[in-house]
């Protein structure tokens, strides 16, 4: 294979790639059927449109730290399906990156498996999906808590679920959006206090049987985190890297086949 056939193959898979970002600005990540109740754990999950969504997460006038704190825990709850994380097909409701999103994080789903599964870290892209987990609405309330101002932290449990942390005048809220509770107490002191619990998540109408998950998984142990940053430094550098790339791997390419191009046509000086 020789120079220029190359740099032929490297300036369509450029134009290619480029037409697919084009592609992909017209393009939505939240795929239709989110409201599919046979696909979510919650029912009636899905509350709130991408537009209304947007809307809400905007600070009112005059609404202190907590209040502000408390709204979003409902909003990122009416607005992040849960769905049956593992149970679906990759490519339903864009799970894994789809390819005029981002090739790169595409690509990344057929090498490493928890990218056919993807949490997005960017909380404008987790938004417009539209879906999560514990983990992914604890990291959108983490980056939309800190846009406001507003200090949390990120705590996973060793049991497996994800929540924040924040305190305000001295007091201790536990920020569960993925459920839409929120608990006034601290987290050392979650295994005593289960009629609380009992009592919170109940009055968000979950059954018994859902509110023993989530009081046991309290009393185990827990990891705190910064911030979204910190609760994966690794992916977010990779995934905001890949952002950039894919814009300019391509135009890289094209400016590199008309370079060699150009330079074919300029004669050589003799010495």
């Amino acid at each position: 294979m020789n120079k220029q056939f190359t740099t032929k193959i490297i300036f369509f898979i450029s134009v290619f790639l480029l037409i697919v970002n084009l592609y992909g600005l017209t393009q939505s990540m939240r795929a239709g059927g989110l409201s599919d109740e046979s696909h979510n754990v919650f029912k009636d999950d899905l509350k709130l449109s991408l537009d209304q969504f947007r809307n809400q997460i905007k600070r009112l006038k005059n609404e202190d730290d907590l209040g502000y704190s408390r709204r979003m825990v409902d909003v990122i709850s009416d607005g992040i399906a849960h769905v049956h994380w593992e149970n679906i097909e990759g490519n339903k409701y864009h799970l894994q990156i789809p390819i005029w999103e981002n090739y790169i994080l595409w690509a990344m789903g057929y090498i490493h498996p928890e990218y056919k599964r993807y949490h997005i870290r960017d909380y404008q892209k987790s938004m417009e999906r539209g879906i999560g987990i514990c983990g992914d609405t604890s990291m959108l309330m983490s980056t939309i808590l800190y846009k406001n101002g507003i200090s949390s932290k990120i705590i996973a449990f060793d049991r497996g679920h994800v929540v924040n942390s924040v305190s305000f005048n001295g007091q201790s809220w536990l920020l569960d959006a993925d459920y839409g509770v929120s608990i006034p107490v601290e987290l050392n002191d979650l295994p005593n206090n289960s009629d609380l619990i009992k009592k919170y998540y109940g009055e968000a109408g979950f059954n018994k049987k859902e509110i023993a998950v989530v009081s046991g998984i309290y009393e185990g142990t827990y990891k705190k985190f910064n911030d979204t940053y910190h609760f994966g430094p690794k992916k977010m550098i990779f995934e905001k890297a890949s952002y950039w790339l894919k814009w300019l791997l391509p135009i890289f390419g094209i400016i590199l086949f008309y370079y060699i191009k150009f330079n074919k046509r300029i004669p050589k000086l003799k010495s």
